[in-house]
């Protein structure tokens, strides 16, 4: 679908730039290396002072272009350019030279610059809606999100080698700090923004009848009893197999399948995840499991092989008030906010009004430097 294609570009950026998120500190350089030089213990030391206050940054470069009328500065542009093609090259030594970039991006008719440029172009785009839209619904920074900015100002500083070279980095960018962190902390534009158009109380809620119509429609919730391939010589595949058979034969006897499952089952998922798996069509379980979870009727007992071994499965109803259904719940919820407000960055993308762009085409590429 044309919105997959479209977010493909914020998710490389995305990924490339949410790091900070998984580790809320920088890990040190191995220290079991005697042979550091003095230059690099130096640099070290420099980068470990990442304590983030605030500085007076600003751009006063004109507009490359306009967004629905709203310019986007010459250097913030760039900045996106630099940070779109560290991305895209993703350490290939040979993005410094042109030829990388003229040459075509995989699984795609566009060349390496041109998918930069487009990326670029949606960044701005969207961080422009972003930013427009969290004006007009007044929505505020949260504590939670102030804190998460902060963060990220930390992680930035300490990619730059500390708050003298990150000072130095900025007077060069010639950008201010909010326009600097602002790819960094698009998860919560989005997540702000989906709150208050999808809650209860916005304009475009969410309700209780439509996640357990996704539920009822798009999900399957199985429990299975997993009887493995054979990984040595205590057991052939033929032995393997009678014995699924045999527990395939118990559970259509009538027999307590649940009682079986905790008795034979060889998944420890099966353990830790009692109320079954639920899945849909994109899950990341095994696909001949999948498939046949998905094809099933409530109530259902089918057997299926798959790269793991046997799976005896029944299919049970996924609205049902299980321990764990308000979890369930509240992740169907969000799944469904984020796919409709994927159809409105499409949206974003697709109406903008991309005006005044001299500037902008009069840029050279090239001499554009990965950002670092």
């Amino acid at each position: 679908m044309k919105k997959i294609a479209i977010l493909l570009s914020i998710v490389i950026l995305v990924l490339s730039l949410f790091a900070f998120t998984s580790c809320n500190s920088l890990k040190d350089i191995n220290d079991s290396d005697e042979n550091h030089s003095t230059e690099t213990e130096i640099n070290e030391e420099a980068a470990t002072d990442t304590t983030y206050v605030p500085f007076d940054y600003t751009d006063d470069s004109p507009a490359a272009f306009t967004v629905d009328g709203m310019p986007v500065s010459v250097n913030l542009y760039k900045y996106y350019l630099s940070v779109i093609k560290l991305s895209l090259s993703a350490g290939d030594p040979s993005a410094l030279e042109n030829s990388f970039w003229d040459g075509l991006y995989p699984n795609s008719d566009k060349t390496y610059k041109e998918s930069a440029i487009n990326s670029a172009d949606e960044i701005a785009v969207v961080i422009s809606n972003v930013n427009k839209t969290l004006a007009n619904y007044q929505i505020i920074e949260s504590p939670a999100d102030q804190e998460n900015r902060y963060m990220a100002m930390e992680y930035v500083i300490g990619l730059k080698g500390g708050n003298q070279m990150y000072s130095e980095y900025m007077k060069k960018a010639g950008i201010t700090e909010l326009d600097l962190v602002a790819p960094y902390i698009l998860s919560d534009k989005f997540a702000a923004i989906m709150e208050h158009l999808y809650s209860a109380n916005g304009p475009d809620p969410i309700t209780d009848e439509e996640v357990n119509e996704s539920l009822k429609n798009d999900y399957a919730r199985i429990k299975h009893i997993l009887v493995l391939l054979p990984t040595d010589e205590s057991s052939t595949i033929e032995e393997n197999e009678a014995r699924a058979n045999v527990l395939l034969d118990r559970v259509n006897g009538g027999e307590d399948f649940e009682s079986l499952v905790a008795e034979f089952s060889e998944d420890p998922g099966s353990a830790t995840n009692p109320d079954g798996y639920y899945f849909t069509a994109s899950g990341n379980y095994v696909q001949e499991f999948m498939d046949a979870g998905l094809s099933m009727e409530i109530g259902e007992v089918r057997m299926v092989l798959s790269s793991y071994g046997w799976h005896i499965m029944k299919k049970y109803d996924p609205t049902e008030k299980t321990d764990n259904f308000e979890e369930i719940f509240t992740q169907v919820k969000s799944s469904i906010s984020q796919t409709r407000f994927s159809y409105v960055i499409d949206a974003w993308i697709s109406n903008a009004v991309i005006g005044n762009t001299a500037k902008k085409d009069a840029i050279d590429f090239y001499a554009v430097e990965l950002d670092s």
